[in-house]
C-alpha cells in the first residue's frame, strides 16, 4: 500500500459527515461507532503498510466510503 493511497482514503473520511447510528458494512459486520472504526482501520494502514493485516482494512475503508457515498 502506498502512501498516496493512504492519504486518498484518510481525505475521504475527513471531508464527509459521519453517521451517529450503527451500518451493517456486510452480513457479518456492523459498525456501532463509525469514527472509532475509521480510527482503526487508519492506525493498521498506517503503522504497518506493509503488512498483510492492512490489506482488508483497506478494503473495509473503501466499502464504508461506499456506503457512505451512496
Amino acid at each position: 500500500m502506498t502512501t498516496g493511497e493512504i492519504e486518498d482514503i484518510e481525505g475521504i473520511f475527513q471531508g464527509i459527515d459521519l453517521p451517529e447510528g450503527p451500518i451493517e458494512l456486510n452480513a457479518a459486520t456492523r459498525i456501532i461507532d463509525v469514527k472509532a472504526f475509521i480510527q482503526a482501520q487508519l492506525s493498521i494502514i498506517k503503522n504497518a503498510p506493509e503488512s498483510r493485516m492492512s490489506i482488508p482494512a483497506y478494503e473495509r475503508l473503501v466499502a464504508l466510503k461506499e456506503i457512505l457515498l451512496a
